[in-house]
């Protein structure tokens, strides 16, 4: 048997007793995914040295290993900016990828050393920028004026005051295919001066833009834009799409407050469809909505995902009213609708289950697979029981008949009673084999809800079968993982 040695108290090699079997420790004992945790959490240097372990840890640091055309720059002006300046120096004119500038914090003279960096980006013709701000600080002082290279792809800023045209723009972007601004300071006049000066956009992503008050996407762009996401701009009243033949348009994301003025073009084809107003909606904002229902919503026979909120569905209820029949008939167009995202900004009520009745029975679905009903989440403040409230429409006789699963986050069963009207519903009318998760905050006891015997035996029965699934989340639960 082969002798094993180790270090001793003095660093002196000792010899392994030979009754004594130390285990060897193989890379095929452990999945790539054990080894890949390991070596990202090892300094940079001795992440390095594995590489001579063997051919499998080798290989593996080649996967992982940062890109020579990828490079990240973090800015403090505590510390000395020249060592940094001067490595870019040595690398100036080899392309990059992507340049990422993280900045911790700004001072008087931050604004011509950030402009160095920027410039270098510029030198190396780099395809995709990522600027950030770390500090609530920074984000105070004075904005910085930075160059922008026509080789530019993509566009990423976080946390920047972009109040005033700090750009240095000299020519289109021909290439800029990308902008996402994240809680960024922007006036309109700088986003739509950005935007008319590239032709080739094909996503915009615009998050927590507190300053925008119009988003205007003017002809020509729309035919290559795919992606427009627009979410949280508190102060946003416009968004227009102005119409054009040949719309390349494929998602439309929008999550914030009513609008005065909202279009999308009527020769839109759209696979994606995310509506979110969570303010309440005026008879004016109720107006623009309807119109717009009238004339997008024909058009959306190719949309495969929708998620609408429940103050968007009292608008499907208003087109309910004597001689509103035709605007209603509109809704019967969602034939490649597979995915059906329904949220509840409060505790359901009876008007909020009526309208889910509504939307089910007018809107024939018959290729829809799955379904997520997502109610808010529980506070520490108990809402009151809608007692006043009464369910004004019949369960809708058309079956989900492919429906293969059904969710429904944060249900809380102790006092919200349309939640289980909801539940035994979609049980009467999924087939067998379809699965309904009920995510919930408490265990379940439905035996003391006071269920009518009928529909506890259906819930009992869903239960022994395994179609009804209960699945207990603790409030600390991240958000990604709930969802």
């Amino acid at each position: 048997m082969a002798h094993r040695s180790a270090l001793g108290r003095d660093g002196e090699k000792m010899a392994a007793p030979a009754d004594v079997v130390l285990p060897v420790i193989r890379s095929r004992q452990f999945s790539q995914e054990v080894f890949t945790r390991i070596l990202t959490r090892l300094p940079l240097k001795d992440a390095v040295r594995t590489s001579v372990l063997s051919t499998a840890w080798r290989d593996l640091w080649g996967r992982l290993r940062p890109p020579d055309d990828s490079l990240e720059v973090e800015y403090k002006p505590a510390n000395s900016t020249v060592g940094q300046l001067q490595m870019l120096e040595r690398r100036k004119g080899r392309h990059l990828k992507r340049f990422s500038l993280v900045i911790h914090d700004v001072d008087e003279t931050s604004g011509g050393l950030l402009r160095r960096f920027l410039e270098y980006a510029v030198e190396c013709t780099a395809e995709d920028l990522r600027i950030g701000l770390h500090s609530e600080a920074a984000k105070k002082n004075p904005s910085f004026e930075f160059p922008l290279s026509c080789h530019l792809a993509s566009l990423t800023l976080c946390r920047l005051n972009l109040d005033v045209p700090i750009f240095g723009i000299v020519q289109p972007f021909s290439s800029l295919v990308k902008i996402q601004l994240h809680t960024v300071s922007i006036i309109d006049e700088v986003l739509c001066g950005v935007v008319k000066l590239s032709p080739r956009l094909r996503i915009i992503e615009l998050l927590y833009c507190s300053r925008l008050t119009e988003i205007i996407v003017p002809p020509g762009l729309k035919r290559n834009l795919t992606r427009l996401i627009v979410a949280e701009c508190d102060n946003l009243r416009r968004v227009v799409v102005v119409p054009e033949p040949d719309s390349s348009l494929r998602c439309f994301h929008y999550s914030g407050g009513s609008l005065s003025q909202f279009h999308l073009p009527c020769d839109t084809s759209l696979t994606e469809l995310y509506f979110c107003c969570k303010s309440i909606l005026t008879l004016r904002h109720l107006q623009v909505f309807k119109e717009w229902f009238r004339n997008t919503l024909p058009l959306l026979s190719n949309v495969t995902v929708l998620t609408i909120c429940s103050n968007t569905l009292q608008i499907v209820s208003s087109l309910r009213r004597a001689g509103a029949n035709a605007d209603l008939a509109v809704l019967d167009n969602f034939q490649s609708l597979t995915g059906l995202r329904l949220l509840v900004s409060e505790y359901l009520k009876a008007i909020d289950l009526d309208n889910i009745y509504v939307f089910l029975k007018s809107c024939h679905r018959p290729n829809l697979t799955k379904l997520l009903v997502q109610l808010p989440q529980i506070s520490d403040r108990l809402f009151e029981e809608d007692l006043l409230g009464t369910l004004q429409e019949k369960e809708p006789e058309v079956g989900l008949d492919k429906l293969e699963e059904a969710k429904i986050m944060n249900f809380n069963w102790q006092w919200h009673r349309y939640e289980l009207q909801l539940v035994i519903f979609l049980l009467k009318k999924v087939r067998s084999t379809c699965r309904l998760l009920l995510v919930c905050p408490r265990i379940l006891k439905f035996e003391e809800l006071g269920l009518k015997e009928a529909e506890l035996s259906v819930i009992q029965a869903a239960l022994a079968n395994g179609q009804l699934v209960v699945v207990q989340i603790s409030s600390n639960t991240p958000a990604g993982v709930r969802s």
